[in-house]
């Protein structure tokens, strides 16, 4: 910005030096236009290469920037009312700058400042106020300031279209994180199935969806709770890597024998919960065998030689009126009584109350 700004300054000096050479104006002004202005983009610039710019509540210098400009402007005016046309074109440039970086409020600031000032400056030098475009060079010189003009609208629109896309790609940035830390916070970090809070959510949801259904009972979900057989021998005798890794292999073999809308989340050390919606107990317990299935074919020796990995389940279909915790609790008891009754089995819950 520093650098767009002092390059502004310059072409704005060269072409008042040409008006200066053509006698509309005298001398002086021009010069003095490119000291003050070029001057004050070296201090600027000296700020942000020193880095003392930083220090400042508004490190990126623009509130300054734009007094400055607006300071330099105002004083061509008043200095050289002869060059309206020109003043004009300069003042709709700084316009410009000020729309990439003021807010709202700001900017309707900044134009009541500005109207007033232009019509100070006009009122000073009334009797000299014109178009300067009397003779053919003049007239040559105005549309060669007007066209600039437009080129350094151009170049600022650039630059603001450049911000936009950096923006652009900061959001695109900011959602990818979001995804990342929503999935982190929603899913075991080991075995990247949902978490316990989070299975819990979406058991909640689809029990208060169905019971804003019929009823019936094949509509309604079905819980399981799965434990891992005898999970401390694998960690005592074979150490807490196969442990881990038994785990994530756990989790890959069952999310690939579930259907489409299951849900499996991790619910606590080497026990898990499959949320089945619209599931009888029968199709439950056939989803089940598959995974017990799976186990048993896959080739646990490639985690540690002669490890065999068995789970033991307890299935509950939720019934009307029933909480996620009451219908938790069924399944456990379920999972318990397959734990005491053998285990490697699935065992149905009673139904409530029974």
């Amino acid at each position: 910005m520093v650098a767009l700004s002092a390059t502004n300054f310059a072409l704005v000096s060269g072409l008042l030096l040409v008006y200066a050479a053509l006698g509309s104006v005298q001398p002086f002004w021009p010069l003095a236009y490119a000291g003050l202005s070029l001057g004050g983009s070296a201090v600027f610039a000296w700020l942000v290469h020193s880095g003392r710019n930083l220090r400042l509540q508004d490190p990126n210098l623009f509130g300054p920037q734009m007094g400055f400009a607006a300071l330099i402007l105002f004083g061509a005016f008043a200095a050289m009312p002869e060059l309206t046309g020109a003043h004009l074109c300069n003042l709709f440039v700084t316009a410009i700058f000020g729309a990439v970086q003021f807010t709202p409020e700001q900017a309707r600031r900044a134009t009541l400042v500005s109207s007033a000032a232009a019509a100070a400056a006009l009122a000073w030098g009334a009797d000299r106020v014109a178009l300067p475009a009397g003779r053919p060079i003049e007239l040559g010189l105005l549309w060669l300031y007007v066209s600039l003009s437009l080129v350094r609208f151009g170049l600022i629109a650039e630059h603001v279209g450049a911000l936009r896309g950096k923006l652009r790609d900061k959001n695109r940035e900011l959602e990818a994180s979001l995804a990342h830390i929503t999935h982190l916070a929603e899913h075991d970090a080991l075995t990247d199935l949902l978490s316990r809070r989070s299975v819990s959510e979406r058991l909640e949801l689809l029990l208060a969806q169905s019971a804003l259904r019929s009823g019936a009972a094949l509509d309604a979900p079905c819980v399981a709770l799965l434990d891992l057989d005898h999970f401390k021998q694998v960690n005592d005798h074979h150490g807490h890597q196969a442990g881990d890794e038994v785990l994530r292999r756990f989790a890959q073999l069952a999310t690939s024998a579930l259907r489409k809308n299951d849900l499996l989340g991790r619910w606590g050390g080497e026990e898990f919960v499959l949320v089945l919606p619209a599931c009888s107990p029968e199709e439950a317990e056939r989803l089940l065998e598959r995974i017990h299935a799976a186990l048993a074919q896959h080739t646990w020796d490639e985690v540690a030689p002669g490890l065999r990995v068995t789970l033991s389940a307890g299935v509950a279909q939720h019934e009307p009126g029933e909480t996620v915790e009451a219908l938790l609790r069924r399944a456990d008891a379920a999972a318990y009584e397959a734990k005491a009754t053998g285990r490697n089995r699935t065992v149905k819950a009673a139904r409530k109350g029974a």
